[in-house]
């Protein structure tokens, strides 16, 4: 125990070398705020029983992913965030992604432990997914908590279907009390399984997959088939984990260490069927299946899936081999790693392609040749290609042409291979127990290292937008959502500056913007982001027409974002009093896009105060108040939804209520004026 309680130690301390320092960061542009901001009214309220529902209702944002936003939530509720001020928390959801991060490792280690029996084996696994590169867009990536969270009831489920297989060997016990135990435990733990699978599919969809790898552990470490590799070969201890060898390395050999190899929680039916097998997933196939569709109507709703005639099936094909490879490469050398890699679409590679497919057809052969004497490498081989299979691009959403977050779970199976491989090449040698051990040790250790101290510098990184899309530019070539999204991130810093009175400066940077927002056109005239990004910045200069033949085709693509559509409907306000455009017929316009902004996210503070400033337009104040006070209700700290009821207190004679609302405005926003200013402009 005082092995694995150092085992534990040392894999959280790795953990948080890493990773602690991600606490400290904001949000980034992509994402984030869709997920926090715009949601923030919804999430401050907490896990009320209105919230649950919509959580499990939403397709918002191309996802349906209910305990990922009820996470949101809980996080929110804990730290008392308030609407508008939800950003002083955000180091809340960044500690509990960290949070979910370690218990992932701590129960990869412990899963992996049980059913093989190997600690520093499974420690060296468990190490490797706690600190290598390509897992930190999953953790330091608020919007990201998807992955974290659907990992961790995966996991869960893959610990209790251990527990159900080792239940299984037990039913064949010839005495009656200790079948009917066996019998509970089996039928108890199964459906522990199930239910955790389930929660992690309404997290994220990411294992959908899961059905066919429990198939490869039934075959290896569970040994359940008939023709499982069973007993274990020599070969299969590491240096440092044979009875004789600990004893020769610190002097401890645990009674139970001769069954090591097979494993502590599996006690295998002999000659279990494949069909027999096979049926026990059925019901996991189920949920997948459900969750798989349910998925599919939101990223489909969201303009998330991409068509055909933009991705055709044989530039997904060829995309689908070539990714493979370059995930291969990422793993062993992790470097120029980016927030968001380009799609090549017809300038793919056949060349690279075909290397790609030849290394992939390789290694296959290898891993197959050698399934009876090394059965970890076609198990963790065919976890790391199959797992993988959802996120390579045969369905294309998005359109990146892959991810370093879709590794997170995938790697899992690559790391068993490398680490029980490099283990059995050991052992076979003819080398001294200690010398064994002292190489494998400074293996491990080097490869800890240089993936730490690299995932630490990656990490450092994502604090801030600007610096993490500078750094894409710099890894990536022609990247056009780079190039957009540090626009955004320039136009957010000439926000703050205006903010602080500093109207020069604030200039300077939407002047930056605008020549990302068109490095980004120039790229990809079709990708919507830019367009939106700069029909943003020309609505925020009063140009209005220019930013709805941006705004416009950019929310018939999205959908499902209440964002696009208010900002389309101050648009056309905005005509209005400009004299391009009657008030009526402008406010008309307007209202329908605010009313379909209510509808995709009920309580929007921004859709209420466009629908406010109309019913002024139109001399109904009283109905004016009313949705100006849900705007303030819904965000008390919102600056201008206290700007907005200034002058609907002021009509319908409440100068006292309309001071304080100014008070308000200008404590929120020191940049404006006075409030008795503010009062006398609003007359």
């Amino acid at each position: 125990m005082r092995r694995v309680a150092l085992i534990v130690v040392l894999l959280t301390l790795g953990t948080l070398f890493v990773y602690l320092q991600t606490t400290g960061f904001g949000m980034i542009v992509l994402d984030d705020a869709n997920y926090v901001e715009v949601t923030a009214g919804r999430l401050t309220q907490g896990l009320t029983l209105d919230n649950v529902g919509w959580a499990f209702r939403t397709g918002y944002f191309a996802n349906w992913h209910p305990l990922t936003w009820l996470s949101y939530m809980l996080d929110a509720e804990i730290h008392r965030a308030q609407p508008g001020r939800i950003g002083e928390m955000v180091w809340g959801f960044h500690a509990t992604n960290v949070a979910l991060h370690l218990a992932n490792v701590l129960l990869l280690f412990f899963i992996l432990r049980g059913l093989t029996g190997a600690d520093w084996k499974s420690a060296a696994v468990a190490g490797l997914f706690a600190v290598h590169p390509i897992h930190v867009e999953s953790v330091a990536w608020i919007s990201e908590r998807k992955d974290v969270l659907s990992t961790f009831f995966g996991l869960l489920a893959i610990g209790a279907y251990a527990k159900y297989a080792s239940a299984s060997g037990r039913l064949t016990k010839s005495d009656a009390l200790s079948r009917r135990n066996a019998k509970s435990h089996h039928r108890m733990w199964y459906a522990m399984a199930l239910i955790a699978y389930a929660a992690s599919l309404m997290s994220k969809q990411t294992l959908v997959t899961l059905p066919f790898a429990l198939l490869l552990l039934d075959w290896w470490p569970l040994r359940r088939t008939r023709n499982a590799p069973f007993p274990p070969t020599p070969s299969e201890t590491a240096p440092g984990e044979t009875a004789d060898e600990l004893a020769a390395s610190d002097g401890e050999a645990p009674a139970d260490e001769g069954r090591r190899g097979a494993g502590r929680l599996a006690e295998p039916i002999a000659g279990t069927s494949w069909s027999r097998l096979i049926a026990e997933k059925l019901p996991f196939l189920a949920l997948a299946l459900a969750a798989a569709v349910a998925v599919v109507i939101a990223q489909r709703d969201g303009g998330a899936v991409q068509r055909l005639d933009r991705f055709d099936m044989g530039m997904r094909l060829m995309n689908a081999l070539l990714v493979y490879g370059l995930y291969s490469k990422n793993l062993i050398w992790p470097a120029d790693l980016a927030v968001y890699y380009p799609h090549p679409r017809n300038g793919i590679s056949l060349t690279a392609v075909a290397i790609s497919g030849a290394i992939i057809l390789t290694v296959t052969i290898f891993c197959i040749a050698l399934r009876r004497r090394q059965p970890w490498l076609p198990v963790g081989w065919f976890w790391y290609l199959g797992t993988l299979v959802p996120m390579i691009g045969l369905v294309q959403v998005g359109i990146q042409q892959r991810a370093d977050r879709y590794m997170y779970v995938p790697a899992i199976g690559a790391y068993v291979a490398a680490v029980w491989f490099v283990s059995g090449v050991l052992t076979a040698t003819r080398l001294a127990p200690r010398v064994r051990v002292a190489i494998a040790v400074g293996i491990a250790a080097a490869c800890f290292f240089a993936s730490g101290t690299q995932a630490r510098r990656y990490a450092s990184y994502w604090k801030d937008s600007v610096v993490l899309f500078e750094h894409a530019l710099r890894v990536t070539d022609a990247n056009p959502m780079a190039h957009s999204c540090l626009g955004s991130a320039y136009e957010q810093r000439a926000i703050d500056l205006e903010r602080e009175a500093k109207p020069a400066e604030a200039q300077a940077y939407y002047a930056r913007a605008i020549e990302q927002f068109q490095a980004a056109e120039a790229l990809d005239p079709r990708l919507s982001t830019p367009h939106i990004n700069f029909g943003r910045v020309r609505l925020k200069q009063g140009r209005a027409d220019e930013a709805l033949r941006r705004l416009e085709p950019a929310a018939e693509l999205h959908s499902d974002r209440p964002d696009l559509q208010v900002d389309i409907g101050d648009a056309y306000r905005l005509k209005a009093d400009d004299g391009s455009l009657a008030r009526d017929e402008a406010n008309a316009k307007a209202e329908a896009r605010y009313r379909r902004a209510l509808e995709i996210l009920p309580d929007y503070p921004r859709a209420h105060r466009g629908l406010a400033a109309i019913r002024l337009d139109q001399d109904q104040p009283e109905q004016a108040f009313e949705h100006v006070d849900r705007a303030v209700r819904a965000n008390p700290h919102d600056w201008e939804a206290h700007h907005n009821a200034i002058p609907v207190l002021l009509r319908l004679g409440r100068p006292a209520a309309a001071l304080h609302h100014a008070t308000e405005a200008k404590r929120l926003n020191p940049a404006l004026n006075a409030p008795a200013d503010l009062l006398r402009a609003a007359e």
